[in-house]
C-alpha cells in the first residue's frame, strides 16, 4: 500500500513525470491523512502507527506507535498547533504538530467503539464517542 503525491497542473495522459514523491507505508486503510501546517500526518489504523511527512518533499520527519486501545478508524484533526486522534477503543490523543513526535495528552474516554473524527470549531473540540458528544474548550477559551 503506497501513498503517492502528484504534481498539480497535469492535463491529459501523463506518465511518471507527474509523481512528486511516494511513501511506501504504513498507510491508512480507512481514515484520511491530515495535511496541516506543511506536514502530512498518515495514520495506519490497524498497526496503530502514525508517520509525519514533509508535504512538499515526502521526507519522513518521524514515525511512532500510538499507545491506544483498539485500531484508529477516525481521521486525525489539526487545530491550535496540535494533532488530535481518537481510537476505536475510546482513547483521545493530543500530539504536538511539527517535526518531532511529542505526546501532549492521552484521555481515556472509555466508550467504544468510537469511530468519529474529532472536530475543531470556534476554539472548541467536539468528540463523538460511542455514547455521547463532548464539547471541550481548548487554548484557554
Amino acid at each position: 500500500r503506497t501513498l503517492y503525491a502528484l504534481k498539480a497542473g497535469a492535463k491529459g495522459q501523463v506518465g511518471d513525470e507527474i509523481l512528486a514523491w511516494r511513501f511506501d507505508g504504513p498507510t491508512p486503510d480507512s481514515n484520511t491523512s491530515l495535511l496541516y501546517q506543511g506536514r502530512l500526518y498518515v495514520v495506519d489504523g490497524d498497526k496503530r502507527r502514525i508517520t509525519c511527512l514533509d508535504a512538499k518533499t515526502g521526507e519522513q520527519k518521524w514515525q511512532s506507535r500510538l499507545d491506544v486501545r483498539g485500531p484508529v478508524r477516525a481521521s486525525p484533526t489539526g487545530a491550535d498547533g496540535k494533532v488530535y486522534i481518537l481510537s476505536e477503543g475510546g482513547d483521545a490523543l493530543v500530539l504536538a504538530a511539527g517535526d518531532a513526535f511529542k505526546l501532549l495528552s492521552k484521555i481515556e474516554m472509555g466508550e467504544r467503539p468510537s469511530r468519529s473524527t474529532i472536530t475543531a470549531a470556534q476554539g472548541r473540540l467536539f468528540i463523538r464517542t460511542a455514547k455521547a458528544l463532548y464539547c471541550v474548550g481548548v487554548g484557554g477559551r
